[in-house]
């Protein structure tokens, strides 16, 4: 069972993706795609329910932290830590191939391994953007936000802006905030009194 952040896809009958995998693994695959926006209540159903009936491959992502999950996936989850430790790495050289930092960002609870990493680039936020586009439209290095919201502008001849984006990464406004020099979750004041980022200036010129 997996999260899908866009159109969930069709089922094996009519995909003929999924079939072409099936046939070059060898195996019969039952996977149930949930769309993100469901995915939480769907997960707490899983976690509640029979568990025999579990899926043998869980897709847990952010948004479902410590330490319920963790209580979980110790309770019900494989430990893989004999697998995928020590000596035993040899036998499988496609997941010593997983860069340590994925490895250490998640797939291990109380020390243990209980999950394999997915492997994704370092920058957290990053926003990505049709350069092409952008460079005809006239980006030049070391613009402002004011730049940035006019290429934007220019490039999508006056349409919503074409930048990907999603509901659960807040439209990307992590990087746009960070644009605007605006605080990461706290502020500090002179007085050394913690403020909400989302009242502060910044954080509004960011989401304006």
């Amino acid at each position: 069972m997996s999260v899908t952040f866009g159109t969930p896809p069709k089922g094996a009958s009519r995909n003929r993706y999924w079939q072409a995998v099936e046939k070059a693994l060898g195996v019969k695959i039952e996977f149930t795609v949930i769309p993100q926006a469901d995915y939480q209540k769907k997960m707490a159903t899983v976690m509640a329910g029979d568990p025999d009936s579990l899926p043998d491959i869980l897709n847990v992502f952010s948004g479902f932290a410590l330490p319920r999950e963790a209580q979980f996936v110790q309770r019900r989850a494989e430990d893989l830590t004999p697998y995928l430790s020590g000596a035993a790495v040899r036998d499988y050289p496609n997941l010593a191939g997983i860069p340590t930092d994925a490895w250490r960002d998640m797939g291990r609870i109380g020390g243990r391994i209980y999950g394999i990493p997915l492997e994704r680039p370092l920058p957290g936020s990053t926003l990505w953007l049709n350069q092409g586009m952008f460079t005809d439209a006239g980006m030049t290095d070391g613009w402002t936000s004011e730049d940035f919201a006019a290429v934007a502008a220019k490039a999508t001849h006056g349409r919503p802006y074409a930048l990907g984006a999603a509901a659960g990464s807040l439209f990307g406004n992590a990087v746009h905030a960070a644009a605007h020099n605006a605080p990461n979750t706290w502020a500090v004041d002179a007085k050394g009194v913690f403020h909400p980022n989302l009242t502060d200036e910044r954080y509004k010129a960011a989401v304006a």
